[in-house]
């Protein structure tokens, strides 16, 4: 049985594979008694996923712990790898082993990228930026992007969203996406916490929530680039003070009347839920 890799991947799932298999980041691959694949591999920043690969009548089912969870780079790394160490794998199915065989002609010896740098360097003027956008009393987060001023102080006033899908799954993303954005736009994919219309098919009961939800934020916070509007000066910072809140009458400028939060000096707050938090 013949099974092609494009069956199962995309070309830059199959590129960012080859890349994390060439810079070592597979820790581990290794059959079960079932014919089946367990593989381990890294993100390169700390972070390792577990993946559990078979065939089954001519289908690849590769799952792994990531976001993606399904046929990602991971089980495609995993599995180059095993195909590179071994040279007749025991104990796989006939269909694997000649799939295998087609990825240990794939995977040459090519010099992997260099990585990148989390800060910025100086001539990249363009930033990814994290907003919050109305949805209830619900917290939701949309990605746009802005540009530093000359003296990379602050924002520029255009800010625009920005369809960040394609960098997840991008061998070369933009330059101004730094390694910490892959993490946190993954990690707010699979809360869906970020509406990414991506196929992550993670059950909600292993969705992040309560204290690793606000564990994220945080994240968003610390990175400076989180803003509460598309605003070059709505800047989101993080405090560990819960300030008390009430409820109370403001006037607006244009002389309407609303019920809404303040704190007890009777500035106006905005009170957004987060699931178990």
């Amino acid at each position: 049985m013949d099974i092609r890799l494009k069956d199962h991947f995309d070309t830059l799932t199959l590129q960012r594979a080859r890349d994390y298999m060439l810079r070592g980041l597979v820790v581990s691959v290794e059959p079960l008694l079932n014919g089946e694949i367990e593989g381990r591999v890294s993100n390169g920043r700390g972070k390792r996923y577990k993946q559990h690969i078979s065939v089954r009548k001519g289908m690849v089912d590769g799952y792994c712990s990531c976001p993606v969870s399904h046929n990602c780079k991971h089980v495609a790394a995993a599995l180059m790898s095993w195909a590179v160490q071994q040279k007749e794998p025991p104990g796989l199915r006939a269909p694997l082993r000649g799939w295998l065989n087609q990825l240990k002609e794939s995977a040459t010896n090519e010099e992997p990228p260099k990585q990148r740098p989390d800060d910025y360097p100086e001539n990249v003027k363009d930033r990814l930026l994290y907003v919050l956008i109305p949805y209830g009393t619900d917290l939701r987060v949309d990605i746009y992007k802005g540009r530093s001023n000359a003296a990379g102080t602050a924002l520029n006033k255009a800010i625009r969203r920005y369809d960040a899908v394609h960098a997840m799954r991008s061998t070369a993303p933009a330059k101004f996406i730094r390694p910490i954005d892959l993490e946190l736009l993954s990690a707010l994919a699979q809360s869906r916490l970020w509406d990414a219309h991506y196929s992550y098919g993670l059950p909600d009961l292993l969705r992040p929530k309560g204290a690793q939800a606000v564990t994220l934020i945080r994240r968003l916070c610390d990175t400076g680039r989180f803003l509460h509007d598309n605003a070059g000066d709505a800047q989101l910072s993080w405090s560990e003070t819960q300030p008390d809140a009430r409820l109370g009458w403001r006037m607006d400028p244009d002389g309407s009347q609303e019920l809404g939060f303040e704190d007890a000096s009777g500035a106006a707050l905005q009170l957004r839920g987060l699931d178990g938090a």
